[in-house]
C-alpha cells in the first residue's frame, strides 16, 4: 500500500501545476488584450494623420460644411464646420 503522505504530495503537485497553467492562460489573455488595444490605437493614429494631411492639402473652401469621409476600412473622420484660427479639430471613430 501507498502511504497517505504520497496522496498529499500528489495533491500539492497538482495544485501547483494548476496554478502555473491558470497564470499562463491569464497572462496570454492580458497580453492579447493589450496587443489589440495598441493595434487599434495605431490604426486610429494613422487615420487621424491621414485626415490631417487631407485637410492641409485641400483648398480652404473644401471643408466649410461638415463631412464624413471613410479613410481605411470603415473608419470615418468627421470634419466640423467651425475652424478655430485655421486649425481643424478632427474626431475619428471606429464603426464596427
Amino acid at each position: 500500500m501507498l502511504k497517505a503522505s504520497a496522496l498529499y504530495l500528489v495533491i500539492v503537485i497538482a495544485l501547483v501545476i494548476g496554478l502555473i497553467c491558470s497564470s499562463l492562460v491569464a497572462v496570454a489573455y492580458f497580453y492579447r488584450a493589450e496587443y489589440h488595444k495598441k493595434f487599434r490605437q495605431d490604426r486610429l493614429n494613422h487615420n487621424l494623420l491621414s485626415g490631417i494631411s487631407l485637410v492641409l492639402t485641400a483648398p480652404d473652401a473644401a471643408y466649410k460644411e461638415p463631412q464624413k469621409i471613410a479613410l481605411f476600412g470603415g473608419h470615418f473622420l468627421r470634419f466640423p464646420s467651425r475652424p478655430l484660427v485655421n486649425v481643424f479639430v478632427l474626431r475619428s471613430r471606429s464603426i464596427q
